[in-house]
């Protein structure tokens, strides 16, 4: 039996050992071993810009080279399901980059001319024929809940194992979950007449004997499966004649499955409610790109046109009604400071220029976001910057002022109006709320 293991390594004398991007086609081999979590290391960043939006952004050339990359080995994996060829995924959050599409946008003139690169992400995991979606998470106590052969391959490697994220939705059949929940980390799917497996990384320390035993294990498990089916699919006709009790087991199992289906779709549902209510938090725990992105979330809920500001400018520019205001956002572990503030001034100042028309500045700070809620006792916002935001007419409200505000405008819609009037009309401090009057602590 071939194997190929893509940007993993294991010494074992039927495995050879190649990255991604390589030009040996995955169809000389048996079995493909990859570990996304090492493959983009491979693709170089942009060295002007190398994140945008807190993910890696590439450089032109390898821009191009990754979607040659990726359509490439779309196809080969299309083709070893096909021959009935078996692909291994070790489990990983999602793979995703930017890339230079190859516009261009200008903006100003002579020396103040900026070229802007336009970018469009690309997804690594989307050569698998099953879309995905996963949580990044890692930790190594796993229950199986398989069946044969996959319950002895996880025997055989369970104390090696570790989870880098784990499924939202069910995908094919789940074998492995983080104990005690009904978070899969592992999954199968017959497609076509290959198979496709997703298991937690195996971590071996550079172990040979490790890497040699799961190897082996690998081999017993791929010719398992083949045992299984025999290689062999019931044809088409078959179908047109039934043995005793089929049709009754077949009814049984039809109304299990509706039955399963329906509560699956309830908990899920339920889940996903929950998870975007607990999203609102990151006003109050979060900093960076996922502090931005829920700040201009609630603004577009509570009735703002939100526009993000060019990367390396404002975060956002919002405009409710006649008014607009430009939003500066920061997660700090200690207070605001007055660096905050300038910064600021100096994105009001550059709309003013742009478009002959003075924004409201609103800077929204997450402050102390490493300390616990009400453990928080010193001011967000030290005396020295308000004196400088007073003068200029900024907004200055902590991420959890905000939230209550939201809050307040849910619970009391006819409020909304005189709620953000308020709000575009603070000079200074916005301190309006006592938070623990609307938020529980357990």
């Amino acid at each position: 039996m071939n194997i190929l293991a893509v940007d993993c390594y294991f010494e074992h004398g039927n495995v050879s050992t190649d990255e991604f991007g390589s030009s040996i086609t995955f169809l000389d081999y048996d079995v493909i071993i990859w570990d996304p979590n090492f493959t983009l290391s491979s693709y170089e960043a942009d060295r002007t810009s190398s994140t945008y939006r807190g993910i890696k952004n590439l450089s032109e050339k390898d821009s191009t080279t990754i979607q040659y990359d990726i359509k490439r080995r779309k196809n080969e994996i299309k083709e070893l399901f096909k021959l009935g060829r078996t692909v291994i995924v070790f489990m990983a959050p999602n793979q995703i980059s930017y890339y230079h599409t190859g516009e261009k946008q200008f903006s100003g003139t002579g020396k103040n001319r900026v070229t802007t690169n336009i970018v469009n992400q690309i997804d690594l995991l989307s050569i698998l024929p099953q879309k995905l979606n996963v949580t990044e998470a890692k930790g190594s106590n796993i229950d199986c809940r398989a069946s044969e052969p996959f319950k002895s391959f996880f025997t055989t490697n369970k104390k090696h194992f570790q989870y880098e994220a784990y499924f939202n939705q069910t995908t094919g059949s789940p074998l492995y979950f983080v104990k005690g929940t009904d978070r899969a980390v592992g999954s199968y799917l017959k497609i076509e007449n290959g198979n496709l497996l997703f298991i937690p990384t195996f971590a071996d320390d550079d172990d040979e004997d490790l890497q040699k035993g799961f190897i082996d294990s690998v081999i017993v498990l791929v010719d398992e499966l083949k045992r299984s089916t025999g290689d062999f699919e019931q044809p088409s006709w078959s179908k047109e004649f039934i043995l005793p009790d089929e049709t009754e087991k077949n009814k049984q199992l039809d109304v299990l499955e509706k039955e399963l289906a329906s509560i699956l779709e309830k908990i899920n549902q339920q889940k996903e409610e929950i998870y975007m209510i607990e999203g609102y938090k990151i006003l109050f725990t979060g900093s960076g790109r996922a502090l931005e992105i829920q700040v201009a979330k609630v603004f577009e809920e509570l009735g703002f046109n939100v526009e993000e500001g060019l990367p390396g400018r404002d975060d956002l520019i919002i405009s409710w009604k006649d008014k607009v205001s430009v939003v500066e956002v920061k997660g700090v572990s200690k207070s605001a400071a007055e660096k905050h503030a300038a910064q600021l001034e100096k994105w009001v100042s550059t709309y003013f220029e742009s478009h002959d028309l003075m924004p409201k500045g609103i800077l929204v700070v997450n402050a102390f976001k490493d300390v616990v809620l009400d453990k928080r006792v010193e001011d967000d916002f030290p005396s020295q910057m308000i004196t400088y935001s007073e003068k200029r007419d900024h907004c200055l409200i902590s991420g959890l002022q905000l939230l209550c505000l939201y809050i307040d405008c849910l619970k009391n819609p006819e409020k909304k109006e005189e709620c953000l009037n308020e709000l575009l009309n603070t000079n200074g401090i916005y301190d309006k709320y006592n938070w623990k009057e609307i938020i529980k602590i357990n």
